[in-house]
């Protein structure tokens, strides 16, 4: 059985309120008009298959609040493999007025433009271990967030133009928040990274 070249990746069902996508095989065998006809269906999963992109740079991202708090983030790589298990993130914290940070949320976020619906669905979100309630002036460290298989997590990042007769285009992508929590109303400072989820560690064969 060939599929149509161009296929939106299969989507899960979330309990937020964002469009899925599944797909399925149906077959059906006719009998005698005495005997009613059997159908049976078997769920299939379609993953278009993104490799890995073949250069490889970092992702940087910072920002400040207004009691001078300040947040360096780098990702060591831009892209994540589906299987793989950790994220390393390297963090550069400046708190000069010693801010409370309460904690360190860490939140992969599957974005779904699907025509004309679109929403977000939160893969997986974890806070930074051994990091509560931080009020040192300056914190450098490198972190291996660990990344939690999950169900949600079969699409790579896909870009579709126009499959539809609306002539939308159909995307999925990706956003990695880091949110520092601290202790005052409207302080809490939040990098983000867009990044690319690939399911190959191999550039595709051409015919």
């Amino acid at each position: 059985m060939r599929l149509a070249k161009y296929l939106p990746p299969s989507l899960a069902y979330a309990r937020e309120p964002t469009p899925y996508i599944d797909y399925y095989v149906e077959a059906s065998v006719d009998l005698s008009s005495l005997r009613p006809n059997t159908r049976s269906k078997v769920p299939i999963m379609v993953t278009p298959r993104l490799p890995r992109p073949p250069n490889t740079w970092s992702l940087e991202a910072e920002q400040s609040n207004f009691r001078g708090l300040h947040v360096y983030g780098k990702l060591l790589r831009h892209y994540l493999l589906i299987g793989e298990r950790y994220i390393t993130l390297e963090l550069n914290i400046q708190n000069p007025s010693q801010t409370t940070i309460k904690e360190i949320i860490i939140k992969l976020i599957q974005r779904r433009h699907l025509s004309s619906k679109s929403g977000a669905v939160i893969i997986f979100e974890q806070a930074l271990p051994e990091i509560t309630y931080f009020q040192d002036r300056h914190l450098r460290r490198i972190f291996q967030v660990p990344v939690n298989l999950s169900t949600l997590l079969v699409a790579p990042t896909t870009y579709i133009a126009k499959l539809d007769k609306s002539n939308q285009p159909w995307s999925v992508d990706y956003i990695l928040e880091v949110i520092l929590k601290t202790n005052l109303f409207f302080a809490n400072v939040t990098l983000e990274f867009p990044l690319i989820v690939a399911n190959s560690a191999n550039r595709p064969q051409t015919r």
